[in-house]
């Protein structure tokens, strides 16, 4: 049997679950797929990060995870080959094949 405490909040509890059924709608509606690159997007990409690497310059990567593409801002730390992806300095990381797009990030 359900007590006064209940039944007086059961119409906020629907409201509630409504608001995370419409959150979740919006971001698989947000969801992409994986872009395709071109062998000379992929050689420009190699230019610019090992460029970067080199010289300390900031970039900005706009990557792919869980169907949505991310951005990040910052400076290589370490260029992993034998497993194929980028340490940043503020310790993210990021895998060669989730990366859509690179550039120079101006200071």
């Amino acid at each position: 049997m359900l007590n006064n405490s209940s039944l007086r909040w059961a119409p906020f509890n629907a409201l509630i679950d409504s608001k995370e059924v419409k959150e979740e709608l919006s971001y698989k509606r947000n969801s992409i797929a994986r872009p395709t690159l071109s062998p000379d997007q992929i050689e420009e990409f190699e230019r610019i990060i090992i460029d970067a690497y080199k010289s300390n310059l900031p970039i900005e990567i706009q990557y792919y995870q869980n169907a949505h593409a991310k951005i990040l801002i910052g400076r290589i730390s370490k260029i992993d080959a034998l497993e194929k992806k980028l340490s940043l300095t503020d310790g993210a990381t990021i895998y060669f094949y989730n990366i859509i797009n690179i550039s120079y990030k101006s200071t």
